[in-house]
């Protein structure tokens, strides 16, 4: 059972947090996400609107949607606020034409680093400006970031600048990433979904990709991108509102050191077998929280982000330290016992 009686000593204020992108696919189910476990939100997008298919919810409602664009607009209008998300980010390829290219299809470079990157790094000043104590950017999972060269290198170098802003601004102890793969779910393909999942999610392809990367890493080539992309491709899809509450979790600190622990342990062995580790040890690249890939995103939305945990961390104080750090430490306890009920 979930104990409360630590928060006594946190002042009760409802935390205001700006949600960057907040009119997108991911952002507004972190809006939402975030109005129901009881924070004031600020939405900022380019559009400044609620996407159609949340305009008639009630939480809608709740959210301040406001217009600004990042790459033109210096002085985004806050306000003040005690946290912020950044689900800013692009991928789409330039609607110019290239002949030669895949399917005439054309990747600009410097604009994929401009709207992941440069993008992400005056979001995290604005929000730092704005009184925010933490922040938590939704970037892409490692294995994502390892494959995708070529074409989309922008992209790649965009989200790794746009990660090094964030800790640059607010300092590991304050920044988190969040690296999905593909999100799918909130009625986007979801018969694409279900079979997707029902395709690679299971014991046998897991399997074959471990034995897989286990025979590479053994010959001189090693684990390189482009056996990662077959990864990448095998790699269940994350749903969108398990993405949100991943999210949500890790800004209002309700995931726990130890599990960070592991999580770290996990993505030490996997840059170990891509043969980037000492490059990563030299970034201080596991000195943060990075939530990496679908399935530490689905364990952390599942026993850090349910609604329920959510909601007591605001009600403990919001983004105050304490807070969170009492419903962690509950949910670590609540996760032990479970294993040893299943055990």
């Amino acid at each position: 059972m979930l104990v409360l009686s630590g928060f006594a000593a946190v002042a009760a204020v409802t935390p205001r947090v700006a949600v960057f992108g907040g009119s997108g696919f991911i952002g507004s189910r972190v809006c939402q996400t975030l109005v129901d476990a009881g924070c004031d939100v600020v939405s900022l997008s380019r559009t400044g609107e609620a996407p159609a298919w949340a305009s008639e919810e009630r939480w809608c409602g709740r959210v301040e949607w406001r217009q600004s664009d990042l790459l033109s607009d210096r002085h985004p209008p806050l306000g003040q606020v005690d946290g912020a998300v950044s689900c800013v980010g692009n991928m789409r390829p330039s609607p110019r034409w290239e002949s030669g290219s895949f399917f005439g299809l054309h990747w600009d470079y410097e604009a994929m680093v401009r709207e992941n990157g440069l993008a992400t790094d005056r979001s995290a000043a604005a929000a730092r400006r704005a009184g925010a104590s933490r922040f938590v950017y939704l970037s892409a999972s490692s294995a994502h970031q390892f494959a995708y060269g070529g074409a989309l290198m922008g992209y790649v170098d965009g989200k790794e600048a746009g990660e090094e802003a964030v800790r640059q601004r607010f300092g590991d102890a304050a920044a988190c990433a969040v690296g999905p793969s593909l999100v799918l779910g909130g009625g986007r393909y979801a018969g694409l979904q279900q079979a997707y999942r029902a395709l690679v999610d299971v014991p046998l392809v897991r399997a074959q990709t471990r034995l897989f990367k286990a025979l590479k890493s053994g010959v001189s080539t090693g684990w390189v991108p482009q056996d990662a992309v077959g990864e990448v491709a095998l790699t269940p899809p994350s749903e969108v509102g398990e993405v949100a509450r991943a999210v949500c979790a890790c800004l209002l600190g309700t995931v726990g050191e130890a599990r960070l622990a592991a999580f770290r342990e996990e993505q030490r062995a996997e840059y170990e077998t891509r043969g980037i580790l000492a490059d990563k040890e030299r970034a201080r690249a596991l000195d943060f929280c990075f939530i990496d890939g679908s399935d530490q995103i689905r364990r952390v939305a599942r026993e850090c982000g349910t609604p329920s945990l959510l909601a007591a961390a605001v009600a403990g104080g919001g983004l105050a330290a304490a807070g969170g750090e009492v419903v962690a430490a509950e949910a670590e306890a609540e996760a032990a016992e479970a294993a040893a009920r299943r055990a």
